[in-house]
C-alpha cells in the first residue's frame, strides 16, 4: 500500500484523542481503575500492591497490542477478550528493562564528563519512542536496545520522527496538567478515592493514546520500516479508505453501510466480515448481529478464539433471548468457555433442546454430558442430570461417551 493513500498522523490528532473513549478501549479504562481502586477501599496492604501491578501489566499488555494492530491497519479498538489473552505479559517487564539498560548508559557517561551525560540524556530521551516501537512490533529486548535499531527507525520516519517526539512531550504536559485538573476540580477534604480514581484514567487515558499514536506511525510509515500491514493492495485500501474515515469520525451506522458494500465485492473475506460483527456490537446493531453473528461464531471457534466467539454470542443473546449458532459443534465449546466465566445459567439455556435442533447428531451426547455435569456440580440440580443422562442411556447407548454417562449416573444413585 502506498503511504500517500493513508491521512498523516499530524491531520489525525483528535481521532488520537477519541481513541480511549472508544470501545472497549473505554472498557480497559474502567478495569484499570477498579483494578487501582477496589483494594484500597478493602484496605489489604498486600492486595493493593498486587492490583496495582495488574494494572499495570493489563493496561500495558493492551497498549502494546494497540500499537502492534494499529501498526497493522486495524485502527479500531481490540476486543478485551483477543488483547489481553495469549503472550505479551512479559512487554511491561521488558519496557522496564530497556528504560533501565538506557539510563544506566547515560550515568556510565555522567562519570567521565557532565556535559557529555547531558547530551547522552537528550539523546536517549528522543530515542526512546522508537525503543518503544521497536518493542511493540519485535517484542525484542536486544532488539529495542541496540542503537543501530534505535537510529535506523528515527532516520527512516525521517523529520516526522523530530515531530512525532515533540508530540508525546505535549502529551507529557497534557497528562500533568489534566491530573492537576482533576486535583483542582475535585472539592478539598473530599472523597480520596475518587480523586485517586480520577488521577489513574487519566494518566492511563493519554497512555493509551500514545500507544495508538506510535502504532499508527508505524503504519504511515511501514514502506520505509519495512512492516507488513493487513491491507496489502492499493485496490484493496481504496476500498476501506472510507469505511476507516467514517469509524474514526464515530459515524458507526454509515460506516456499516459501507462496510457491507465493501463485503459485498468481497464476499470470501472472513476479516471483514468479523469487523462487521465488531462494529454492530459497537453501534447496537441487532439486525445484523443477528444476521451475521452465527457465521461469525462458528469462525472464531475454528480460529480457536473461544473468548471471542462467546463474546460475539453473548450479545446476539442480549439482542434477541431465543438466539442460537448454527453450527452444532460451536455449541459445548461456547458453553465451556461460559461455565469458566461462572455464566452457568447461560450455558445450560445455551445446551438446552440441543436435540431438537440437531436431531441424531453424534454431538449430543457430548453435549447433554456437560450439561449433566454442570447440573451436577455447578446448578446443584441432580435430578435434571439424572434426566439428560437417562435420555443418553436410552437413545445413545453405543456413544463414546457411554461409559462416562453411565459412570455419572451411577454416582447420582
Amino acid at each position: 500500500m502506498s503511504r500517500a493513500h493513508i491521512t498523516p498522523y499530524w491531520h489525525r490528532l483528535p481521532a488520537f484523542f477519541r481513541f480511549p473513549f472508544r470501545r472497549p478501549a473505554l472498557d480497559l479504562l474502567g478495569l484499570t481503575v477498579l483494578l487501582g481502586v477496589v483494594p484500597l477501599l478493602l484496605g489489604v496492604g498486600l492486595l493493593v500492591f498486587f492490583s496495582s501491578l495488574a494494572m499495570i501489566f493489563v493496561l500495558m499488555k493492551y497498549g502494546y497490542e494497540t500499537l502492534q494492530s494499529t501498526a497493522s491497519g486495524e485502527l479500531e479498538p481490540l476486543p478485551l477478550g483477543e488483547a489481553l489473552s495469549g503472550e505479551g505479559y512479559a512487554l511491561p517487564l521488558k519496557q522496564f528493562a530497556v528504560i533501565v539498560c538506557l539510563f544506566v548508559v547515560v550515568g556510565f557517561v555522567g562519570v567521565i564528563s557532565p556535559v557529555l551525560m547531558l547530551i547522552m540524556f537528550l539523546l536517549v530521551s528522543l530515542l526512546l519512542p522508537a525503543s518503544v516501537i521497536i518493542l511493540g512490533t519485535e517484542r525484542s529486548f536486544f532488539a529495542a536496545v541496540n542503537p543501530v535499531n534505535l537510529y535506523s527507525v528515527a532516520v527512516r520516519i525521517g523529520w516526522a520522527y523530530l515531530g512525532l517526539f515533540g508530540l508525546l512531550l505535549c502529551i507529557q504536559i497534557a497528562t500533568a496538567s489534566a491530573a492537576q485538573l482533576v486535583e483542582f476540580l475535585l472539592p478539598a477534604g473530599g472523597n480520596p478515592y475518587l480523586n485517586y480514581s480520577g488521577m489513574i484514567f487519566v494518566g492511563n487515558y493519554f497512555t493509551l493514546m500514545t500507544f495508538n499514536l506510535l502504532g499508527y506511525v508505524v503504519y504511515q510509515y511501514h514502506e520505509a520500516l519495512g512492516h507488513p500491514v493487513h491491507h496489502a493492495e492499493d485496490g484493496e485500501f481504496d476500498e476501506l479508505a472510507l469505511f476507516e474515515e467514517l469509524l474514526e469520525a464515530g459515524n458507526h451506522q454509515a460506516a456499516l453501510t459501507e462496510l457491507r458494500s465493501v463485503i459485498a465485492h468481497h464476499p470470501e473475506r472472513r476479516d471483514l466480515k468479523e469487523k462487521l460483527v465488531r462494529l454492530a456490537r459497537l453501534a447496537g446493531d441487532a439486525a445484523t448481529l443477528k444476521r451475521e453473528g452465527p457465521e461469525a461464531i462458528a469462525s472464531l471457534v475454528r480460529a480457536g478464539r473461544m473468548r471471542d466467539a462467546t463474546d460475539v454470542y453473548l450479545d446476539c443473546l442480549e439482542v434477541d433471548p431465543g438466539f442460537r449458532p448454527q453450527a452444532a459443534e460451536v455449541h459445548d465449546v461456547i458453553a465451556m468457555e461460559l461455565r469458566s466465566r461462572g455464566q452457568i445459567r447461560e450455558a445450560l439455556m445455551l445446551l438446552n433442546g440441543f436435540h431438537q435442533r440437531f436431531p441424531g447428531h453424534p454431538l449430543v451426547p457430548r453435549a447433554y454430558l456437560l450439561a449433566a455435569r454442570m447440573f451436577v456440580d455447578d446448578a446443584r440440580k441432580p435430578q435434571q442430570a439424572r434426566k439428560l443422562l437417562t435420555y443418553l442411556q436410552r437413545h445413545y447407548a453405543d456413544s463414546p461417551y457411554a461409559s462416562e454417562v453411565e459412570s455419572l449416573q451411577r454416582s447420582l444413585t
